[in-house]
């Protein structure tokens, strides 16, 4: 009896009937009951204050600037306060206006705590990596405060805690935030009558760029090869949020640009390739490209690893062969004087080498363009040349190669000795044709250490017969495909000196037999015309032309530089 007795007694003390429950309402009550009695003595105060005709504000600076027993006036809508007392219970204050008398009308709310909190503000900023948010609330007695956040198109499924509060009470971000998005930072208020929830929104911030700058201003590219440049765009500052750059061309026939800024030339022409930011910033830097047909200028002392077909200052197509390069001005007696610069044009003889030091002469054929805007005709063909001044007349062209024509003693080509002959009479004047031009030895053919025929200054192959002549020749480059050499047949040579005749100071060259023999020192300045040696300096030459007046123990040779 005694222990049920007990527990009945311990019930009634904590239920919420019990007399502890009920002695603290009846505690509660008295101190609302002294707190309404001291808003309708401030009340009194206020309205003999403003005659009877105070304003809320009025009321609200009573009680909690002069009178001192609230900590908080919150208010809620125009007319309506809440207001918090120092021991923590909330009242609202509004106000009833009348024609004479204003009337401040007070309601008990419940006590902090028990009541739902004010989210009153809620303050964010941001940098370009992180967003911040502090909330500042009231009423929230025990309860809690969390922070979330989403990117604002997200959906609200989409809220992700903010777990980093620092000591100022701010929630920070610093994770997975994109400079430039806009966010949604969203606060929970709860306690123990509830929770509430406000949203504020921030961007995250983006740091613009100031400026943008090439690493050219002009550059030259060139056609016929694949000629490109890499432009490389610096944005500042370093940390500027989007350095994204969009690059356009002002003229895409003449230059177009991708979108890492390379820049690829079309067509002769110039074009602006600009470089812009894409973050708002409108920063532009620009680069000036002209785009030129290339010459034979541009590649000088370059080995070519293709055969190269390009074109002379005045437009001349030049064949320049893998494994040869253009020899400068200037080197080993080589002399371009047709262009003021001295760059290599066609009329001066533009002479190639390869890699052991051979060198070559380029004979043009065809229409050649002068720097005056004249052309001078070239044909390939056999020749006769007068004999008191040089001039010639076409007997035959090389069209015609495969005709047995006589020109004086001499008759066409042979083609089909074992000894000596003209290597393909036929390929030889089609390519020719074709590529505008073909090669002459700069110097007497000589004899290299490994027996093969060479073509260099001051060397002489002196009594070496026709056969080994013929097969040396034929066999110079026999693992080049780019570059066929031959003995000399009668449409290279005559061709040949009618170029030298059209584009030399000696309209007579032709005319010459012995006048200048140097045979153990050919190449000797004074041999020299339009960058060719002893053309017509040795009587007696080894070429593929029959002639009435070979013999046996000397066929094959007959009188070169005039048709006898």
């Amino acid at each position: 009896m005694l222990l049920i007795l007990a527990g009945i007694t311990i019930q009634l003390l904590i239920n919420d009937g019990g007399i502890f429950s009920q002695a603290q309402r009846s505690k509660e009550q008295t101190r609302i009951g002294e707190l309404l009695d001291k808003f309708n003595v401030s009340k009194a105060t206020v309205a003999l204050e403003k005659l009877g005709k105070p304003s809320l504000e009025d009321y609200i600076m009573q009680i909690k600037d002069k009178e001192g027993y609230i900590i908080e006036a919150e208010k809620q809508e125009e007319g309506y306060y809440q207001v918090t007392t120092e021991d923590g219970y909330v009242f609202d204050v509004s106000i009833i206006e009348g024609s004479s008398t204003n009337d401040i009308i007070i309601e008990y709310v419940g006590k902090e705590g028990k009541v739902l909190p004010i989210i009153k503000r809620i303050e964010v900023s941001a940098t370009s990596t992180s967003i911040m948010g502090k909330a500042t609330v009231s009423r929230l007695g025990n309860g809690t405060l969390k922070y979330y956040y989403k990117l604002k198109t997200a959906t609200d499924s989409e809220y992700k805690e903010i777990i980093k509060i620092n000591s100022e009470m701010e929630a920070i971000q610093e994770t997975g935030i994109i400079a430039g998005e806009e966010y949604v930072i969203k606060v929970v208020a709860k306690n123990d009558a509830g929770e509430v929830e406000g949203k504020a929104e921030i961007t995250a911030t983006k740091i613009f760029a100031t400026s943008i700058t090439l690493d050219k201003s002009e550059e030259t590219l060139k056609l016929g090869d694949i000629d490109t440049v890499s432009l490389i765009a610096t944005i500042l500052p370093e940390n500027a949020t989007n350095k994204n750059i969009v690059w356009e061309s002002s003229n895409t026939a003449v230059a177009t640009v991708d979108n890492t800024g390379i820049v690829t030339g079309r067509a002769s022409g110039t074009a602006i390739i600009t470089a812009a930011t894409t973050d708002g910033s409108n920063k532009t830097a620009t680069c000036t490209i002209t785009v030129k047909v290339p010459t034979v200028a541009d590649v000088v002392g370059e080995i070519q690893t293709s055969n190269k077909t390009i074109n002379d200052e005045n437009g001349n197509k030049v064949v320049i062969p893998s494994g040869f390069k253009v020899v400068s001005n200037g080197t080993q007696d080589v002399t371009y004087d047709y262009e003021i610069n001295h760059k290599p044009c066609v009329q001066d003889g533009i002479v190639i080498e390869d890699e052991e030091g051979n060198q070559f002469v380029w004979i043009p054929v065809g229409d050649i363009k002068n720097k005056d805007g004249s052309i001078t005709k070239i044909t390939l063909g056999r020749y006769d040349f007068n004999l008191a001044t040089g001039s010639s007349t076409l007997k035959q062209s090389a069209n015609n190669c495969d005709r047995n024509i006589q020109i004086r003693t001499f008759y066409s080509d042979d083609t089909t000795s074992n000894r000596t002959k003209a290597k393909d009479l036929k390929s030889f004047a089609r390519d020719s044709q074709t590529v505008c031009g073909y090669y002459i030895a700069r110097y007497e053919a000589s004899k290299g250490a490994d027996s093969r025929v060479k073509s260099k200054q001051a060397k002489v192959w002196t009594l070496v017969d026709i056969g080994t002549a013929s097969s040396a020749s034929i066999n110079m480059y026999p693992e080049n495909d780019n570059f066929v050499s031959d003995l000399v047949n009668s449409y290279a040579w005559d061709t040949a000196i009618v170029f030298i005749q059209n584009y030399s100071k000696n309209n007579q060259y032709a005319i010459q037999t012995s006048k200048n023999e140097r045979l153990a020192n050919t190449g000797v300045n004074g041999d020299k015309v339009c960058n060719i040696y002893d053309m017509a300096s040795n009587y007696m030459e080894i070429d593929t032309e029959v002639s009435s007046n070979t013999s046996s123990s000397n066929p094959r040779c007959c009188n070169k530089g005039r048709k006898l």
